[in-house]
């Protein structure tokens, strides 16, 4: 969430009409001297001042402390023919209440404010804006000719009056604003204005004033404002003229109004309605996550819904629902927003029947009474904001639960610039004592240079006035702040809505909770040595970097879903409807929290120094969800329908987390975590916490089967190590226990076609299905970082027993080790535990119970027949005599057979095969069960003399020169891709400077096509600063990818790794992402992700409820990279079109791609997918299409090179690969985003087809042939064609010293004559050794 800086907030939902009333009174006094305003961006004209000295003619008080002009302001905002008390009365309805307006206001400066250059501002000002009036006067003859006199004379007229001005000093004293009603005429509509009129004297000659009351200039002079705060908050806020704002200086205005800024205190009145927020999160992999947030209930109504004092019942599966508005949870009416509102007659009211049906609209809610006290001083250096007093509250008396809520917080924030001995802004993030009285009025930069530009400019608009290229500690700026939340803070209640959606999957998830009693209160202050470069690229990952101290609480009373509401979660398999009733939660932060900070009864767990600590304690009276699950077809087994199960219960617990720094040193290498990127110096522990499970009621209905769970049962999670990085890398340990309250869970039983609740208790046939040893346990459960799962015993249990089905049992089954089967034979030679499963199988099936008893009893017989014989290891069963003797006592209870058995297992052993005619009449003689099975086991004698018949081996074939097969290629088709000997080469030469950027680009681009060790030594090679920055960047992931795939590549597939597919997701997605932007930035192309996410600015909790309509179109549909490489007709052609516009491109373009996986990577994780244990699930699924959209974004040569890479040990195993990969399960995505991977597979390996499973079935055309000899063909073609890639990989891979043509290298002293080679050290040495030698032969 982190990682990405895209962030967009759209405001289109926001109105005017939500503020209903203001009351702003303020004090600013300004800086005593002349302030210039630059409203010309003409330097070189003269631009407006003004004087805030004062004058003593009519200042009284001229004592230093109060030097400068004081300026008040008064502002109401209101609706029309109300009162101030009744504007900012809450109990006024809404629909009472007229759209909001600007009633009057004004200013008065003390002493009267000196004006300067005033005749050449005025002058400019149509330059600013262009009255509406001008296009229609321009048109009249008499009227234009006037206008280009006076525009003749522009520059005498300027010169005239600036000359007066000199001698006509104008000081203001007031200016007033009154709304005016201008009703419509051919200059414009009727609209609401404010009339300007100022009041002040003329200083004519020094000595002798003018004055002149409410004056008030024409509006081709200064324009008149809206007075309706619907326009006045608008980009074009004048009523009688259009304002151009590119011809304004918005920049320098800004930070010279704030210049002349000394102190301000202000105090502001406000009614408002807060509005309904909604955030969508966008993930790598395309799910969006969307939250939705709002005051009140029941927004339509306004009434609180009435909720039963009996337990939650379930909800049918609701029926479609067109309403895509906020509101459409409820089944209420239509909104009691009306047009009473709207009472100014030119404003057109669309019809009831153009607006959509339940409208969201905030204003429907009682509004909030705000009120605000902020007081400060600002200066060049230095900006101290104090916030004494910021209230609210809401209250509704006129429902039958009346609501009251309310707020308060208060605190102060002091900014200014760095010391210039400030350390640099990338310090390792450290804890120290929070200042939380702490004056930075002493820190300030000693010598602050006039250069500088001041604190507000700095904040404000950084890239105007911080270029990179004269950064210093100057721009550096040091913040500290403090707020306190009251103990008096509460909320009535807040709708929380949850929605997760895919565009490629179906299904979706909506959820709507309830709020109530929401209370508050504690502190947040900023941490020693707090920093920030405001001229910093802005990123959400940099929040790391300034985490305050926090000392904060906050807790929700009553939490339930509503039972009007519409939630629901669906992931395309299973669909849920949840209930909750009397949930509660408590949340405290802390953070940066010393001893000295707390009293002494403190508990040492609330004394967090480093990072930030969230302790959630949570509860939940009543839960329940009703759930189906799609199921395969199983008719052996009787499985034709749905899985339908219903849960009921309550649920507790505590989520701990603590985000803190790494316990690093530095980063002592290119390849180390970079400890000044926050997402690699944090780390997240999630050790504490806990979650416990007691169920009232479960079961689970399979058609005419049915389970249920005893009442009370519990399960309970127990986190005792959880230490990750913030891409969720590491390992995790957590104590399991469950108790079914000595009561095993109950399997009933009825007559295939009926349902147990249709069928009386005499009908019915039920069967525990645990033994008394596992109705109660505990032990430990450890998730390695790449989620290979394993057991372990539980630390603190008196449940913990020694036995049979302790936790070596379950870790048998989920990760076996050399005592795993020794166990599992325990298990299986348990007679009570095998006759329970015996009965339990017979209830599902009674053939299989049949077959499962028969084996069973075979088993047991050859347990005894073992005994008996003193057999314990398979070596005891040797020599060949001992082996007929125990088949022979397993076949007919004597050693009557011995004879007969003796000569089959001679011939076996001598390599002549398997007698299948013997094998067969000893079995037919000795099995009563034959004739009943006489099929299968033909089958199975002739599969096992398949196995066991001898195999022709073939002839050695002997090649006299066996050259790489980079040197069988032609050289030219690797142009521009260097050897692995020419790479270290270069790296090894001038280590002391700085690598070309065409060769650090040219390693970046190969990185992934090298192995672990290679990109790990080659950034150790050099140090950070000689790669360029992007480089850097990219050799960094691809190497934490590579780290984390190889990890993957020795522990994947089967139980041990079920979880495992919910890790790679976290980073592929993100890999996924970077590598498809980086080839839509290159080469141009549409495989961008992120247009398949967007589809205009419509929400995605919208889009969700819009689903539910069975009118809704899936607008805006974009195929995924792979849908559309499967969709063509010929991916050649296409290609050699891209070349030919790419012709100017590098040769090794086709070759390398832009992936940020190479193809091994690819490979790995692609196999893991397939041998997943989870294969149907939507995280397999989607992992899987993320691999395969990825693979078709690159060239085809690179598919074909994940494809022999999933061949590495041979083509069978690639055979068994394509197999898997031809019948991926789709299952969870929609129909139109389902690929045919048959014809995916065609367009990346031109000229071969591969074979459908379905056309070697019974009836299919290649029905008498072998599907599995198809596609082992199909596999050594592939093979074939990936000797360009295999070539490419060992020119990467393996530096290769000599040529096999190169004459095989001999010993020096073997030479012919030691005098013509280089003069060595040791070549005396090796002169009389040789003499030596030759005297001792």
């Amino acid at each position: 969430l982190l990682s990405s800086s895209e962030m967009e907030v759209l405001w289109d939902g926001l109105t005017a009409d939500l503020i209903h009333a203001i009351q702003v009174q303020a004090q600013v006094r300004l800086r005593e001297g002349r302030h210039t305003i630059p409203l010309d961006k003409d330097n070189m004209r003269p631009q407006f001042w003004f004087d805030s000295s004062g004058s003593d003619i009519f200042s009284v008080n001229n004592d230093t402390a109060t030097k400068g002009c004081k300026i008040s302001a008064n502002f109401f905002v209101g609706s029309q023919r109300m009162t101030l008390d009744e504007d900012l009365d809450t109990s006024k309805h809404i629909s009472e209440r007229s759209q909001p307006m600007v009633k009057n206001g004004d200013l008065i400066f003390d002493p009267p404010l000196r004006l300067g250059n005033v005749a050449p501002t005025l002058l400019h000002f149509p330059q600013l804006f262009e009255d509406k009036a001008m296009p229609r006067l321009r048109r009249m003859q008499f009227v234009g000719f006037v206008i280009e006199f006076l525009a003749s004379l522009w520059f005498l007229l300027e010169k005239i009056l600036w000359m007066i001005e000199r001698r006509c000093q104008v000081h203001l004293s007031k200016v007033k604003v009154a709304p005016i009603f201008r009703r419509q005429s051919a200059v414009g509509e009727a609209q609401w204005r404010l009339s300007l009129s100022f009041t002040g004297h003329l200083l004519l000659f020094d000595f002798l004033p003018i004055p002149f009351i409410s004056f008030h200039l024409p509006t081709f002079v200064i324009p008149q404002p809206h007075a309706l705060l619907e326009y006045l908050l608008t980009a074009q806020p004048f009523a009688s003229a259009k304002l151009h704002r590119e011809n304004i200086a918005e920049e320098r205005i800004t930070v010279a109004a704030l210049s002349a800024l000394d102190s301000f205190n202000t105090s502001v009145k406000a009614v408002v309605t807060p509005p309904a927020v909604e955030m969508d999160l966008t993930m790598p992999g395309g799910l969006t996550l969307s939250f939705e947030m709002m005051h009140g209930l029941d927004v339509t109504t306004n009434t609180r819904m009435k909720r039963e004092s009996t337990p939650p019942t379930l909800l049918s599966i609701p029926k479609p629902n067109s309403n895509t508005t906020l509101n459409s949870w409820f089944n209420s009416g239509q909104s009691n927003a009306d047009s009473s509102r709207l009472k100014h007659q030119h404003i057109s009211v669309p019809s009831t029947a153009q607006l959509p049906s339940q409208m969201y609209d905030a204003n429907s809610m009682s509004p909030w009474f705000f009120e605000i006290a902020v007081d400060g001083i600002t200066s060049a250096d230095k900006i101290v904001v104090n916030v004494s007093r910021c209230t609210g509250r809401q209250e509704d008396e006129s429902t039958s639960f009346p609501s009251r809520s309310t707020f308060s917080v208060s605190g102060s924030v002091v900014i200014c610039r760095a010391q210039s001995n400030t350390a640099v802004l990338n310090h390792r993030p450290t804890s120290g004592m929070p200042l939380l009285k702490r004056n930075l009025s002493g820190t300030l930069a000693k010598n602050t240079s006039d250069s500088l530009p001041p604190i507000h400019a700095l904040l404000m608009f950084p890239d105007t006035y911080v270029q990179s290229s004269k950064r210093s500690s100057g721009h550096l700026v040091e913040y500290d702040y403090a707020f306190d939340v009251g103990e008096e803070t509460q909320l009535d209640t807040v709708s929380l809505s949850y929605g997760a959606s895919h565009p490629m999957l179906k299904g979706g998830t909506i959820v709507t909770c309830m709020l109530e009693s929401i209370y508050a209160y504690g502190s947040i202050h900023a941490r020693e040595g707090a920093i920030v470069d405001p001229s910093e690229k802005l990123r959400k990952r940099n929040i790391l970097r300034h985490l305050p101290a926090v000392n904060f609480t906050a807790g929700v009373q009553n939490m339930f879903i509503p039972k009007s509401s519409i939630s629901y979660l669906d992931d395309g398999n299973t669909r849920s409807i949840p209930e909750m009733d009397g949930g509660r939660l408590m949340i405290r932060v802390l953070g940066g929290i010393d001893e000295s900070m707390l009293n002494n009864n403190v508990p040492s767990a609330q004394i967090v120094k480093e990072g930030i600590k969230v302790v959630a304690d949570f509860g939940v009276t009543t839960f329940a969800s009703k759930n189906e699950s799609n199921l395969n077809e199983f008719p052996e087994l009787d499985i034709f329908d749905k899985l339908c199960s219903y849960i009921l219960g309550t649920c507790d617990g505590s989520i701990t987390c603590h985000l803190r720094p790494q316990k690093m040193l530095s980063s002592t290498s290119s390849s180390g975590p970079n400890v000044f990127n926050p997402l690699e110096a944090y780390e997240i522990d999630f050790s504490g916490s806990k979650v416990s499970l007691r169920l009232k009621e479960a079961n689970f209905n399979l058609g005419h089967r049915r389970v249920i769970v005893p009442t009370e049962t519990t399960f309970a999670v127990k986190v005792l190590e959880s230490v990750v990085n913030m891409g969720f890398e590491g390992t995790t340990k957590c104590e399991l226990a469950w108790d079914f309250q000595g009561t095993s869970p109950i399997l009933q039983v009825t007559t295939p076609g009926q349902t147990i609740a249709e069928t009386s208790h005499e009908d019915r046939q039920q069967a525990p299905l645990l033994i008394k040893a596992l109705c109660q346990g505990r032990l430990n459960l450890d998730v390695s970082s790449v989620g290979g799962i394993s057991f372990t015993q539980a630390s603190t249990s008196r449940e913990n027993k020694e036995g049979l089905y302790d936790w070596k049992f379950f870790n048998a089954l989920v990760s076996p080790d050399d005592d795993s089967p020794a166990r599992m034979m325990d298990v299986l030679h348990d007679k009570k535990t095998m006759n329970r499963l015996l009965a339990v199988t017979k209830l599902i099936n009674s053939d299989l119970e049949k077959i499962a008893s028969y084996a069973l009893t075979k088993v047991w017989r050859a347990k005894e027949i073992f005994d008996q014989e003193g057999v314990s290891d398979p070596g005891h069963a040797i020599p060949g005599h001992r082996m007929a003797r125990l088949m022979s006592l397993f076949l007919c209870g004597d050693v009557s057979q011995v004879d007969e058995i003796l000569p089959i297992i001679q011939r076996v052993v001598a390599g002549n095969g398997l007698d299948v005619v013997k094998v067969k009449e000893l079995i037919r003689k000795h099995v009563n069960a034959y004739d009943d099975w006489a099929a299968e086991i033909d089958r199975g004698v002739k599969w096992a003399a398949m196995m066991l018949g001898p195999m022709t081996v073939p002839s050695p074939f002997v090649e006299t020169e066996v050259p790489p097969l980079t040197e069988c290629i032609d050289i030219t088709r690797y142009a521009g891709i260097p050897t692995a000997k020419e790479l270290y080469n270069t790296l090894h030469d001038k280590r002391k400077l700085p690598l070309d950027s065409t060769f650090s680009n040219l390693v970046s681009r190969i990185a992934p096509y090298m192995t672990f060790r290679q990109v790990s030594y080659v950034l150790n090679s050099r140090p950070a600063s000689h790669w360029q920055p992007f480089d850097l960047k990219r050799l960094r992931y691809v190497y934490s990818v590579k780290k984390k795939v190889e990890e993957i590549s020795e522990s994947y597939g089967g139980l041990s790794f079920m979880p495992q597919s919910f890790f790679v997701s976290v980073f592929l997605g993100e890999a996924t992402r970077s590598s498809l932007r980086a080839a839509t930035g290159s080469n141009g192309n549409v495989n961008n992700p992120e247009t398949e996410v967007k589809v205009g600015n419509r929400s995605a909790l919208s889009m969700l409820r819009r689903q539910r309509s069975p009118k809704f179109d899936s607008e805006g549909f974009i195929m995924s990279p792979a849908g559309r490489v499967a969709s063509l007709h010929d991916l050649a052609k296409v290609q050699s079109k891209q070349n030919v516009l790419h012709s100017a491109c590098d040769v090794s373009d086709d070759l390398l791609g832009d992936s940020l996986l190479g193809p091994q990577d690819i490979a790995v994780l692609l196999q893991a997918g397939l041998t997943s244990a989870i294969k149907g699930s939507t995280v397999v699924q989607l992992n899987q299409r993320m691999l395969l959209d990825l693979m078709a974004s690159q060239p085809a040569s690179f598919a074909i090179g994940v494809l022999a890479e999933l061949g590495a040990d041979g083509p069978r195993q690639l055979a068994n690969a394509l197999m898997a990969l031809c019948d991926l399960d789709q299952g969870s995505f929609k129909e139109a985003h389902c690929i045919d991977i048959h014809s995916l597979l065609e367009m990346w390996l031109p000229g071969l087809k591969i074979p459908r499973r379905d056309d070697y079935l019974a009836g299919g055309k290649w029905a008498r042939q072998s599907f599995y000899d198809a596609i082992y063909s199909v596999a050594i073609s592939i093979l074939d064609l990936s000797e360009t890639y295999i070539g490419l990989k060992l020119r990467i891979q393996q530096v290769r010293h000599h040529s096999e043509r190169d004459p095989l290298p001999v010993p020096m002293e073997r030479l012919s004559d030691l005098n013509d080679q280089p003069t060595s050290q040791l070549m005396s040495t090796i002169k009389d050794a040789v003499t030596k030698i030759s005297v001792a032969d």
